[in-house]
């Protein structure tokens, strides 16, 4: 898949220098985790979860590169370093991690987890976790927050605006 969109989202942030960046998940796709396909059918095949975090953490350092390059620039000639607050809150892709370590924890506790993701110099929140930055509230989802099983809010920004307040 084409990423060069991520070079070009980095080299917007540098150009921009918001004070707050906020990534809203699902940048790790983790198909080798997916619920919907079993293991073992054709579709899942060659699906592996090294390959789902590589990928992820390439495309990661090709966001953060412009950022990177920018900051190593001033750091030669002492001036001020520009660093934006990083938000990044888990998607439900990233969050299969701890879905399929909690299905079979004797076989994957601290052999995989949260920690493979290229994360450094993000503040990381859980997945539906809700954060408030200056008077917005951000998450991946938003629950109904009048559903028993927590079901995900869907339909229009009015609809969920309705239900959430």
């Amino acid at each position: 898949m084409d990423t060069s969109h991520l070079l070009a989202a980095g080299r917007y942030i540098v150009d921009k220098k918001p004070d707050i960046v906020v990534c809203l998940g699902d940048f790790w796709d983790m198909p080798s985790l997916s619920s919907y396909e079993k293991p073992g059918s054709k579709s899942f095949e060659g699906r592996r979860y090294k390959d789902d975090v590589e990928t992820g953490n390439i495309a990661m350092k090709l966001l953060l590169t412009p950022l990177n390059e920018f900051n190593d620039t001033r750091s030669r000639y002492k001036e001020k370093k520009y660093s934006p607050r990083m938000v990044f809150l888990m998607g439900n892709h990233e969050e299969r991690i701890k879905r399929a370590i909690n299905a079979n924890p004797a076989h994957l506790e601290g052999i995989i987890g949260y920690g493979d993701l290229a994360l450094d110099g993000w503040e990381v929140h859980e997945y539906q976790e809700i954060v408030e930055i200056e008077g917005i509230l951000f998450s991946h989802n938003f629950v109904n927050p009048y559903s028993l099983t927590k079901n995900v809010l869907s339909g229009t920004i009015d609809n969920k605006l309705q239900k959430i307040g």
